[in-house]
């Protein structure tokens, strides 16, 4: 009996060995719907528990709660599975409808009647809704912002949906943006970094504060306000304030003063002058009586003229001057008309200063003379009023003192003496020749041939006009002689102007002479009469303003008789009248 037991019990063993895995599944009917595997959920619907049902109740094998009837309202018709255990009492394996909590457990979501996942989220502690994590939204390149996720706001710290409503350290929020808050006084900023500062700012970690100015006892940012005792504010900067009249100043300290002050203490204080009665300042106003000043030093006043002074006292006077008291006065100098001191600068009518000494002017061509007086002249001169003249040369018309150089029309000159042409000829003008008889003589001294009567009477008269201007110009030349140079200026300038247009008359009328022997038809020879009317017009002209010139000097400046009256004789009345006659 025993070994009918163990095998019956070895049969049943193996028989439940081997259908455990294959268990009928019934349905509440009773009808067999197929078979499964223990713990097998395949034929409840998805997110579904399951219960054991025993012959004493339910036993729930999930978090559903209780015992559950299959014909209650919250557990719907199960599906059965049924299979034999060891102490034969049958098993019921029920299937019922999800809860959250059922889904939650398996870390899904209730919709509707089933369990559903959440894909890269997770489910919500009351396991009807799915919830982003960070991991979801940094997954998507987002951020959680409540339940939700968000596109970052750069540099914000505080995100709710799309609004910023603060930014992280070193930025400010703009609008719904952050951007980097400006650095006071950075010049060159990145982000909210600082890299170089304003002029007048140094960069002190990531701040830029004013740079310290050097002396500066009350600074506001970069302006100084008030510098430190012995600096002067200069701008915006402290400068040691200048020690009046220091040469040599390092910071407040004077080391050395200007030339004329002296160091004391820190201060350069005028040196004293010596002699000086009024001293301001290195500068000395006036000195001591008898000491002047000179180049700001007070000296002993110099003694005027005296060769020995020792301080205010003159013991000995200059050559020319005699001590009179304390004083050194000039000696009288004979025959001087104008001293000054020991010097004479004019000497009395009729001596000349020769070193410092009035002597006898000399009488020109005087044989004879004591003191200014002339008793005797040289030969060939004559005495006229205490002046020696030379002696006219009869019929000479240049003659320079004793000398003849060129005799008068129809004279030609002979050892010194004009004589007059034999044979009918005609003397030529300062030269020893006669002209051809027939022939006649230019103004110019040439030899001129018989020639058409009124172009010859025209080169003629022009010849005669420059003869006529040669002697006023000789006569002004005579009188310019003894004028003195500041008043000689107008004459002699008149003289040179004259002279010039009489040098370049006479080339003209030589070629107007020429031009005349070669004319062959009227128009020619009136063409040449016309050339010898304006050279004629022109040394009028210039003879005319050299008259009215000399005329002026002689009528405002006195002069020597023996010279006014020749050149009066030149300066003919009608000359004279023409001369100064006023243009209309």
């Amino acid at each position: 009996m025993k070994i009918k037991n163990r095998i019956i019990l070895i049969f049943s063993i193996f028989f439940v060995l081997t259908n455990i895995n294959a268990i009928p599944v019934y349905d509440i009917n009773g009808n067999n719907i197929g078979t499964a595997t223990v713990g097998s959920t395949q034929f409840c619907p998805s997110g579904k528990s399951y219960s054991i049902q025993t012959t004493n109740g339910f036993f729930n094998g999930s978090n559903n709660g209780g015992p559950c009837s299959p014909t209650s309202a919250t557990c719907p018709t199960a599906i059965q599975i049924s299979y034999p255990v060891w102490n034969s009492n049958q098993l019921k394996i029920s299937c019922y409808p999800p809860t959250a909590s059922s889904c939650l457990a398996d870390g899904k979501i209730l919709v509707g009647t089933t369990c559903q996942a959440c894909p890269g989220a997770q489910a919500t502690s009351d396991g009807l809704k799915c919830q982003e994590t960070d991991a979801s939204c940094a997954a998507q390149g987002k951020i959680l912002s409540g339940s939700t996720c968000q596109t970052p706001i750069p540099n914000c710290s505080s995100q709710n949906g799309a609004t910023c409503s603060a930014c992280n350290t070193g930025y400010s929020l703009s609008g719904n943006a952050c951007t980097a808050t400006p650095i006071s006084n950075c010049s060159s900023q990145s982000e909210t970094t600082c890299s170089a500062c304003n002029t007048g700012y140094t960069l002190n970690g990531n701040a830029c504060n004013a740079t310290p100015i050097l002396n500066c006892s009350n600074q506001n940012g970069t302006t100084c306000a008030a510098c430190n005792t012995g600096y002067s504010l200069n701008g915006n900067a402290c400068t040691a304030t200048p020690i009046q009249n220091c040469s040599s100043q390092n910071g407040t300290t004077c080391s050395a003063c200007n030339t004329g002050y002296s160091l004391s203490g820190n201060v350069c204080t005028a040196t004293p002058i010596l002699n000086c009665s009024n001293q301001n300042g290195t500068t000395c106003a006036a000195c001591n009586t008898g000491y002047s000043l000179s180049g700001n030093v007070c000296t002993a006043t110099p003694i005027s003229n005296c060769s020995n002074q020792n301080g205010t006292t003159c013991s000995a006077c200059n050559s020319g001057y005699s001590l009179n008291g304390n004083a050194c006065t000039a000696i009288p100098i004979s025959n001087c008309s104008s001293q000054i001191g020991a010097t004479c600068s004019a000497c009395n009518t009729g001596y000349s200063l020769s070193g410092n000494v009035c002597t006898a002017t000399p009488i020109p061509n005087c044989s004879s003379q004591n003191e200014t007086t002339c008793s005797e002249c040289n030969t060939g001169y004559t005495l006229s009023g205490n002046v020696c003249s030379p002696t006219p040369i009869l019929n000479c018309f240049t003659q320079n003192k004793t000398t003849c150089s060129a005799c008068d029309a129809g004279y030609i000159l002979n050892d010194n003496s004009c004589e007059e042409c034999t044979n009918g000829q005609i003397a030529l003008k300062g030269a020893n020749q006669c002209c051809a008889a027939g022939d006649t003589i230019d103004s110019l001294g040439e030899c001129v041939a018989p020639t058409p009567p009124v172009v010859a009477s025209n080169i003629e008269s022009a010849k005669t006009v420059t003869t006529n201007t040669q002697k006023v110009i000789t006569a002004a030349t005579k009188t310019l002689a003894n004028l003195p140079a500041e008043q000689a200026a107008p004459l002699k300038q008149a003289i040179s102007t004259t002279t010039q247009v009489i040098k370049a008359a006479a080339p003209k009328l030589a070629e107007a002479k020429i031009a005349l022997s070669k004319a062959k038809t009227p128009a020619a020879v009136k063409k040449v009469n016309n050339t010898a009317s304006k050279i004629k017009a022109n040394v009028i002209a210039s003879k005319a303003k050299l008259a009215a010139v000399h005329l002026k000097v002689l009528t405002l400046i006195p002069v020597k008789k023996p010279i006014v009256k020749p050149v009066m004789k030149v300066l003919k009345p009608v000359a004279i009248t023409k001369a100064i006659k006023p243009k209309k």
